[in-house]
C-alpha cells in the first residue's frame, strides 16, 4: 500500500515528539481518549484509524504505521482482549466453569462443567497467531511494552449495557436467546477466563523479550470485575480513568527499571 494510502487510513494522535507511542486492538481507546486528560504529565500518543468509526484497525499497513510512528520510543502494544466477550458472552449449552488458580467462591457456586484453562489457551492460540511476530518487528527498533486489558464487567451492568449495543443484540437474536441473565455466561466465569487470557498475554510477550506491565488491582472492585469508575457504557470497554491509569503505570513500571 502507498505511504500516503496508508496516512489517510491511520493517524497519530496526541503529542507530535512523544517518548511512548501506543497501538493496538480497540482497548487502545482508552488511552487515546485519556491523552485529553489536563492532569496528563507524561509525553505520549496513540496510533490508531484516522476515522475512528471505522473500528478496530486490522491489517499489515496498520501495524507498519505503528512500528513506524514507535521507532526509537517506547510502544505501548494492546493486543486483542475481548475473546472471552466474542466467544462465550452469550452462555454456551451446556454452560461451563474455568478450573484456574484464580478460581474464587462466586464461580465455585456456580453451576457448569469444569475445565481446563489449558483447553481454552488452545482455543485461542489463534487469536495470538501475529502477536510474537508483531512483537519482535517493534523490537528492532522501539522498547516494547505490552499492558493487559479491562476485566470483565458484572453481570448487573452487563445486561444493562447489552440492550443498547446492536452487535450483541443482533447476535442474540441470530441465536433466538433472550437477553436476560439466564442468556449470560457467569461473572466468575468470565473472570476465570479473563485470568486465563492475561497469563498468556504474559507468557508470549516474556517469551519474546519484551515487557508485560498487568493492570493493577485498583481497577477492580472488591469481586474482581471492572470498577464502575473505570468503565466505558458498553459491554466490553474501559474509559478514559483507566486508560490514564494504565499510562501513569506504564511509566511506573519503566522508572522501576523494566
Amino acid at each position: 500500500m502507498p505511504d500516503d494510502v496508508a496516512e489517510q487510513r491511520w493517524k497519530l494522535y496526541g503529542d507530535s515528539q512523544p517518548s511512548m507511542v501506543a497501538g493496538g486492538h480497540s482497548h487502545v481507546v482508552s488511552l487515546l481518549s485519556a491523552l485529553d486528560d489536563p492532569r496528563r504529565g507524561y509525553s505520549a500518543a496513540v496510533a490508531y484509524s484516522a476515522n475512528l468509526g471505522d473500528g478496530v484497525p486490522n491489517d499489515p499497513s496498520y501495524w507498519e504505521f505503528f512500528r513506524e510512528q514507535a521507532a526509537g520510543k517506547v510502544a505501548v502494544v494492546v493486543w486483542n482482549g475481548n475473546q472471552h466477550q466474542d466467544a462465550f458472552l452469550l452462555r454456551p449449552t451446556p454452560p461451563f466453569r474455568v478450573f484456574h488458580q484464580a478460581v474464587t467462591e462466586e464461580q465455585a457456586a456456580s453451576d457448569g462443567v469444569w475445565i481446563p484453562s489449558s483447553l481454552l489457551r488452545e482455543y485461542w492460540d489463534g487469536t495470538f497467531s501475529e502477536f510474537s511476530t508483531l512483537v519482535s518487528n517493534l523490537k528492532e527498533r522501539s522498547k516494547v511494552v505490552v499492558v493487559g486489558t479491562p476485566q470483565p464487567k458484572p453481570l448487573e451492568f452487563v445486561l444493562g449495557a447489552l440492550a443498547r449495543d446492536p452487535y450483541f443484540v443482533d447476535r442474540a437474536r441470530d441465536l433466538n436467546l433472550p437477553i436476560q441473565a439466564s442468556s449470560i455466561t457467569s461473572g466468575a466465569t468470565r473472570l476465570a477466563m479473563w485470568h486465563v487470557i492475561q497469563d498468556e498475554m504474559r507468557r508470549r510477550t516474556l517469551d519474546v523479550g519484551a515487557i508485560f506491565v498487568a493492570v493493577p488491582s485498583v481497577a477492580a472492585d472488591s469481586r474482581g470485575y471492572l470498577a464502575s469508575k473505570f468503565s466505558n457504557p458498553d459491554v466490553t470497554h474501559a474509559n478514559a480513568e483507566f486508560g490514564t491509569l494504565m499510562w501513569e503505570t506504564v511509566q511506573q513500571a519503566l522508572a522501576g527499571g523494566l
